[in-house]
């Protein structure tokens, strides 16, 4: 059972490329999603001329074109991973020059999924996950798939994962929503289970029981989220009943505690409310710490995602 809309269901699945080895892990993973779903994947390669203080540098015709061609090998590496990974899924190549930034987020406009690598070319070793990545995650307006630096493209770093559940941090309000239901898409799509996080701390008692925070024990307080975070499920248990659901309640910090759960995830699924031009260009704490600190990719899903 696949629970999108018709529109979304034909959409295609788009894939960074920039020739590094965090890109191609990105496109194994985004071409086994694509065949998962039965929708085309589209590589898609920016290319990024050098900027010069208030402008860009004009350049000569023959460095743009060694630009163009390093593009198209790009592309052709690409391609010939997507053949050997997922021969029967159907793959579009596009070359765009601009900002890999921004030409991603628009391309996301029509798109199902992004999926990027964490890091690419010329990304500093000391940052865990680029500014492109973040930018995209935090601005376009599908989910936006960030694949990790470590492991190998062709196939190793999913082995010890591939029967691992699909975790989801659900929260109290309806941030989350959106995300509970890409996350139970993707474990009924993958035939696994879904783990649910729901962490609560002393600040959760003040904003959620604010009537008489001091009259609640640990005891009241964890039966409580028990149930707020049944309240979350009940409307996607219904719509994936095939879906094996595990429910956990912690007490923490939320992202140390979501990311100590999905230890041994193959992905993990988290909301984020993400804003317009100026004000989405930060994530969340909570979805920041994830995406630099997860061992498997972790999905974004904006709660106006549909």
């Amino acid at each position: 059972m696949t629970d999108v809309s018709d529109t979304a269901a034909h959409r295609d699945i788009v894939a960074g490329v920039d020739g590094s080895e965090s890109s191609l892990r990105a496109v194994h993973w985004a071409a086994l999603e694509a065949r998962r779903h039965s929708v085309p994947l589209r590589l898609l390669h920016v290319c990024h001329p050098p900027p010069i203080r208030h402008g860009r540098i004009a350049l000569p015709r023959s460095v743009a074109d060694a630009l163009a061609d390093c593009g198209k090998e790009y592309l052709a590496d690409a391609e010939h991973l997507v053949g050997q990974v997922t021969p029967e899924v159907v793959v579009r190549s596009e070359q765009r020059e601009g900002h890999p930034a921004e030409e991603m987020i628009r391309s996301a406009e029509t798109a199902r999924l992004v999926v990027m690598g964490s890091r690419g070319i010329g990304g500093f070793a000391s940052l865990l996950v680029g500014s492109v990545a973040l930018t995209v995650a935090a601005r376009a307006s599908c989910p936006v798939v960030v694949t990790p630096t470590t492991g190998h493209h062709d196939g190793e770093e999913y082995a010890h994962t591939e029967r691992g559940p699909v975790v989801v941090g659900v929260g109290r309000d309806a941030i989350s929503d959106a995300a509970l239901g890409f996350g139970f898409e993707a474990a009924d799509a993958r035939g696994v289970d879904l783990m649910a996080v729901h962490v609560w701390n002393e600040a959760t008692i003040e904003t959620g029981w604010p009537d008489y925070p001091m009259r609640l024990s640990e005891d009241d307080v964890i039966d409580a989220e028990h149930r707020v975070l049944a309240e979350r499920l009940a409307h996607w248990r219904e719509r994936y009943p095939d879906v094996e659901v595990d429910s956990r309640v912690r007490k923490g910090k939320p992202a140390k505690c979501l990311l100590s759960e999905a230890r041994v995830a193959q992905l993990i699924v988290v909301g984020t409310r993400g804003k317009s031009a100026m004000a989405g260009l930060s994530l969340g704490s909570i979805s920041q710490a994830v995406l630099h600190h997860a061992h498997c990719p972790v999905m974004m899903v904006r709660s106006d995602a549909g």
